[in-house]
Formats: structure tokens, sequence, C-alpha cells
């Protein structure tokens, strides 16, 4: 026993020993805990859509990819791990039953050169099992340190956003965008002099010796922040000891189901987030969704223009309209700016904004169905029962209407690039 090993308490000899049942019971509680994040995710997107302008949440829209795509790494990376652990276990079965592996005396199938060969391609059941519980052993301490590092992301990502919102309310358009690519520069200015210093043709030469482990603690120190200890022992440790080139398929493995998943997800997920499908959403009547009719909606958050129902039997149309902050510049330039006044209660200031939303409402907003305009819309400010969503509230007479199919048409002052305002359709049946 080494000297190393001596110092060490006998618990932690065992665990060691016996750490393939840590592994076992962490993976599959890792596993259940980063499916159940997915829908953790879906729920807080929802929830910040109303809340920010578009350029906000094309950031946000970034850090939820990445989110959702770290989720899906864990997942993917622990059900790896455990299916491995469960491969080692059925050959550690297998090796208590035939501790000597492939039987050279069975000769009566197969003759004595081919049950040679085989004994020489798989010569130690034993040493195969030992080999693939040290394979587990370091594929489940580099997911640990990955998703170490995927957390510490996680937070330079959140600052990140944070820092360019607040710069870009202080600075002019102009030079935020210089400033931007100053920053970006300069990092990559620094990588690029981390890599030639550390692991890179100057790593031998007197810059490498004087600068490169300084460098490379700022660099590791600075991005991995509390996680810097864990994940420089489990990655030097590997980096040191273990030839990692076979490892490095892994990520280009998990890259085909995590490209697949994320398409699959994104609309689902992400399409909200999007200045450009939040424009086009509803542009032509056959595009409608289900979250466009009340009997039809989810417990999800309210973020699209909504009616009753596709089968309209009351003789009104009851429509109800989200309030979003991601529209406010357009209200601005159509109504002008909402300010508090200080000499005014809270209650005062509130009523007024309320007022300010129904007035603003009927320069935003141009109702009509079919052909048919409706200019002396009423709005109401409403909060929505589903999750008490802001919004407006109008009905629509349509008494008058004859039976069938119908278009809602909702023009709104949004725009995206060029574009002009945004129009919504929905179509519904009126039933007598």
């Amino acid at each position: 026993m080494s000297e190393q090993n001596y110092n060490k308490p006998q618990w932690l000899l065992d665990l060691e020993n016996q750490s393939w049942q840590t592994e076992m019971v962490a993976s599959g509680l890792a596993i259940v805990g980063s499916i159940s994040l997915g829908p953790i995710l879906k729920s807080l997107s929802e929830n910040l859509i109303p809340l920010f302008t578009d350029y906000t949440l094309q950031n946000l829209e970034a850090v939820f990819l990445y989110l959702f795509n770290a989720q899906l790494i864990m997942v993917l990376c622990f059900i790896m791990h455990l299916s491995l652990r469960i491969l080692w276990a059925g050959f550690l079965g297998l090796s208590s039953v035939y501790q000597n592996g492939i039987s050279t005396e069975n000769n009566l199938i197969y003759s004595s050169l081919f049950i040679g060969k085989l004994k020489d391609e798989f010569p130690d059941l034993s040493a195969y099992s030992m080999k693939l519980d040290k394979i587990c052993s370091i594929i489940f301490s580099v997911i640990c340190a990955l998703l170490m590092i995927l957390i510490s992301l996680s937070f330079w990502i959140v600052v990140f956003i944070i820092a360019s919102n607040w710069l870009r309310t202080i600075l002019d358009p102009n030079l935020f965008a210089v400033l931007g690519k100053i920053i970006l520069y300069c990092l990559l200015i620094f990588l690029a002099f981390a890599y030639l210093v550390t692991s890179g043709p100057l790593k031998n030469k007197s810059l490498g010796k004087k600068h490169g482990y300084l460098t490379n603690q700022i660099l590791s120190k600075g991005l991995f922040l509390i996680a810097y200890q864990p994940i420089g022992y489990i990655m030097w440790t590997l980096r040191t000891n273990a030839n990692m080139k076979k490892f490095y398929i892994i990520p280009f493995a998990l890259l085909i189901p995590i490209g697949i998943l994320t398409a699959l997800q994104y609309d689902a997920y992400l399409d909200n987030f999007s200045a450009r499908d939040f424009y086009y959403q509803n542009q032509n009547s056959f595009e409608n969704k289900g979250y466009n009719y009340e009997d039809e909606l989810n417990e999800g958050r309210r973020l699209a223009i909504s009616i009753q129902s596709r089968v309209i039997e009351e003789n009104h149309l009851e429509v109800f309209i989200p309030i979003l902050k991601r529209e406010q510049r357009f209200r601005d330039t159509i109504c002008g700016s909402y300010t508090k006044n200080k000499e005014f209660s809270k209650r005062e200031n509130r009523a007024n904004k309320i007022q300010y939303y129904t007035n603003c409402a009927e320069n935003y907003y141009q109702v009509k169905i079919d052909t048919i305009a409706y200019p002396d819309i009423k709005y109401s400010y409403s909060k929505h029962p589903n999750r008490d969503e802001k919004g407006l509230r109008f009905y629509v007479d349509i008494q008058s209407l004859p039976k069938g199919e119908h278009i809602l048409y909702v023009q709104t002052s949004y725009a995206y690039e060029k574009e002009k305002g945004a129009l919504r359709q929905i179509p519904f049946y009126k039933s007598h």
C-alpha cells in the first residue's frame, strides 16, 4: 500500500473500492432530476417572456437554448454511464459463474484452432470487467466536471445579460456595438495567448514557463469560480494520467442526438422568444394553433391573442390580448410613454396606467371580422383567470354574422425590422 493510501481512513478506501454503488445511485437520481428539469425550464421561460423587451428576449433565447441543451447533455451522459454500469454488472455476474472466461476444453462444437483464436482475442473476462469498471468511473468523473462547468457558464451568461442590458440603457447604440466588439476581441486574444503559453508552441519557451501557469489560473479561476478546485482536480488528474483521446469521441457522439432533440423541442420551448416568430404569429389563418382558443389551452401562460373557442355558439366574441413588455416601445411610438406621477398614490398611478393601456389600445389595435371593421371597440383592462396574466379584453357582437366560417383580424402596431405592423388572424365557426 502506498503512503498516500496508508494515510486515508478506512471508510474512504472502502468507498473508493465500491464506487460503483455510489455511481449507479447518483446516475439514477441525476437522470430523474435532469428529466424533471425540462418542465421547470419551460414554465420559467413562459413566466419571463411577458416581462422583457425584444433585445433581452433575444439574449434569453440563447440562454434557454443553452439550458435545454445542458439538460439534454446531462440526461444523455448519465444514461450512457448507467447503461455502461449495467453492462459492467452483467460482465461481473458472468465472471462470477465462469471465472476463466472462454473454455478451451469444449471442442465439441468448434475446432481447437477456432477456440484458440477466440481465446487470443478474448483472453481474460475478469480483466475486461476491471477495464470496464475503470472506464465507467472515468466517465462518471468527467460528467461531474461537465455538470460543474455548465453551472459556472450559466452564471457568466446571466452576468452578461444583466451587464449588456444595463450598458444598452446608458450608452449610445453605436458606442455599445463598438464596446461589445472590443470586449469580444480582447477575450479572443487572451484565449489565444492562454493556449500558446499553456499547451501550444510557446509552452516550453521562456514566455510559456514564466506566464503559462499564471495565465491558466486566471482563466480557470475566473471562469469556474468556486468550482475551480473540484473541476481542476478531475480534469488535471485525468489529463496527466489517462489517455484522453479516446474520450474525445463522446462529445461528438452526443452532438447528433442533442441536435435532433433540440430541433424537435425548439418550437415547443423557444419560439416565443424570437421577435421574428412573434411578429409572424398567426399571420395566416391556416397557421392558427390551440393557444388561440381558450377551451383548447392548457395551464401554460397566455402569450397570444385568444377567443373562447373555434366553434362559437354565442352571439359575441370574447377576445383577450396579453400585454407584453416587448410591445412597449411600439406603444410609446403610437401613444407616448407612460410615466408615474410622484405626487399620486400607488392606487392612483395604477389606475392611470390602466387608463393608459385602454386608451392606447384604440390606436394600437384595429379589429375586423372578414371585411367588416369594428372601429368602436371598448377595451377593458383585465387579468386572465389562468395565471393573472395582464391583458386587454373586449367583446365583438357577431349576431348579424351568417352561420359558417369567419376570420377575426387584429392589426397591431408591433413591427419586425422593415415589416409593417403584425396582423393576427384567428378563424372561427359560427354555429347558428
